[in-house]
């Protein structure tokens, strides 16, 4: 059994109410988190933005040539300082972490800075939080990458309440049809009983392939008329109530001394999971000893990108999200525990 890495093909489909739903009067949508960030920030007219001191390379990346300041976060995502006296005509950026961290203190300081008259632009990322983010006057855009919970190609969205005439350039057709290909490929691979390495081989390298299509991608590209249709139809019931289950059953038979949880021991309120982030102090080892397991973990985030005064060094040398998507059954989990219990014996 195999963990992780990218989706198989899925035809679970049904009625994907939430994420139809749109926050603020208008939606956009996009084929990267990234192109979508980007057009978010050249279009605010400002040159200044606060980020949080612990986010991933891409996300940096989308704020090249402007004038950064850093806020502070705990080890548990909470705020620590950073956004007092917020400078006249600046961007804040904050961000969900996990489906798992809870905004509201950012929010309510952003408020407060907003009634000082200063002219700010506020832009939530809300790509882990995805199907649980509640609408707030204080945030102008929320951003969210969509693909990294489905398994299609591309897609982002932007939700504000400005109008924009955007002149979209279309998403590159090779770079679908080759994903969609990758994705049956993984699928034939996943459900058989005697495993073709070549078949393996052949999928991984289609993604990879995809994956650097899509970063090669300029300017403002629309989302894959594929990726919008499948976005519009998947089972989003499934999807909630398995990751629910998956995370909560997870948590429960975790026994292994060297694994501590990011979160609480299980989910509280409406959270909807979008992995399930840990912490070992033998990460690396850990997540070798899982890639030999066939468990296949993102870890989050190499900060050699970020000046060395403000970046969290241990929490990203430490953590580890673990998948516990909807692909995976009650008895599947229950291995996947049974592996990472073992872990150090």
């Amino acid at each position: 059994m195999e963990f992780g890495s990218n989706y198989q093909f899925s035809s679970h489909f049904g009625n994907s109410k939430k994420i139809n739903r749109v926050l603020k009067n208008n939606c956009y949508f996009f084929t990267s988190g990234r192109i979508a960030i980007k057009f978010i920030c050249e279009n605010s007219g400002l040159k200044n933005i606060y980020i949080p001191n612990f986010l991933c390379e891409e996300v940096y990346n989308c704020f090249e040539g402007l004038e950064k300041e850093f806020y502070q976060l705990s080890d548990k995502f909470e705020y620590l300082k950073g956004l007092e006296n917020i400078k006249d005509n600046s961007i804040v950026f904050i961000s969900n972490y996990f489906g798992l961290s809870d905004e509201t203190v950012f929010l309510k300081i952003l408020e407060k800075e907003k009634q000082t008259e200063k002219n700010l632009v506020v832009i939530y990322d809300i790509t882990h939080s995805l199907f649980a983010a509640r609408n707030s006057d204080v945030v102008d855009f929320y951003v969210a990458s969509v693909r990294k919970w489905l398994p299609i190609p591309d897609g982002a969205i932007v939700s504000c309440d400005k109008n924009f005439n955007i002149d979209f350039a279309k998403a590159p057709e090779e770079m679908v049809k080759d994903f969609i290909y990758a994705s049956v490929l993984k699928l034939l691979y996943v459900n058989s009983n005697k495993k073709d390495d070549n078949l393996n081989k052949e999928y991984r390298k289609l993604f990879v392939d995809c994956e650097e299509k899509l970063a090669e991608i300029k300017g403002y590209c629309a989302i894959s008329d594929y990726s919008k249709n499948y976005i519009e139809n998947f089972n989003e019931e499934l999807l909630i109530s398995r990751r629910r289950e998956n995370y909560n059953l997870l948590a429960k038979s975790l026994t292994n001394p060297n694994i501590n949880l990011c979160s609480d021991k299980c989910l509280q309120g409406e959270v909807i999971p979008f992995s399930f982030p840990i912490r070992c102090k033998k990460r690396d080892e850990l997540r070798k000893y899982l890639i030999q397991n066939q468990v296949y973990c993102a870890i989050h985030w190499n900060q050699d990108y970020m000046p060395q005064n403000v970046k969290k060094v241990d929490l990203s040398e430490q953590i580890l999200s673990i998948p516990i998507d909807e692909r995976y059954t009650k008895k599947e989990i229950k291995v996947l525990a049974e592996i990472i219990n073992k872990f150090g014996e």
